[in-house]
């Protein structure tokens, strides 16, 4: 029993490994936890970005998740969809939609959280649990709920002193284990 758990762990970590390789682009600071990416050589992965375990990123229409992003389990980011506007087939047709998913700098995707084709998500943006988020969520804004609104807007002044003193948590957790 612990002889065959240890052989699949060891082949999750190989197909991992052969995912990993096949990224657009994964800079050498960021941690990407298990998790099923498809379409990986349309998926772009800046630095400092920590995904966590179980996210589903389907990357057909390009996805970029900026650096300082951190992305809690279970996040489901789509970019592409069928075409339903399709005079061919009911309920929709054969072929698919390519829609790029853009998550901006120093965000927080809270757990749960599914990410439409098409989507924008600006600067420092806080994605609440169990949220649908579709089109653009302003900058500096932590967002609810499914339909997704804006409860409040963060301090500007607060988020560029903090940038401009380099105070990113993921990257300082990365270069100095804090």
């Amino acid at each position: 029993m612990i002889v065959i758990n240890l052989y699949k762990r060891l082949e999750f970590w190989i197909l991992l490994k052969i995912w990993l390789i096949r990224f657009q682009k994964l800079w050498k600071n960021s941690i990407v936890k298990y998790g099923l990416f498809w379409n990986p050589e349309r998926i772009i992965i800046e630095e400092y970005v920590y995904i966590w375990e179980n996210c589903n990123f389907w990357g057909l229409g390009w996805i970029t998740i900026a650096s300082g992003t951190i992305c809690w389990p279970n996040i489901i980011i789509r970019s592409s969809n069928h075409n339903y506007k399709s005079w061919d087939y009911l309920p929709y047709g054969p072929w698919v939609e390519s829609r790029p998913v853009k998550v901006w700098k120093n965000c927080w995707i809270w757990d749960s959280v599914l990410i439409a084709p098409w989507t924008q998500i600006w600067e420092w943006v806080i994605i609440w649990m169990w949220s649908v988020v579709s089109w653009e969520i302003p900058a500096y804004s932590i967002e609810v709920w499914n339909p997704w609104k804006v409860i409040k807007t963060r301090d500007i002044d607060i988020y560029n002193t903090l940038k401009e003193e380099d105070k990113i948590y993921i990257k300082n957790k990365i270069l100095w284990n804090i």
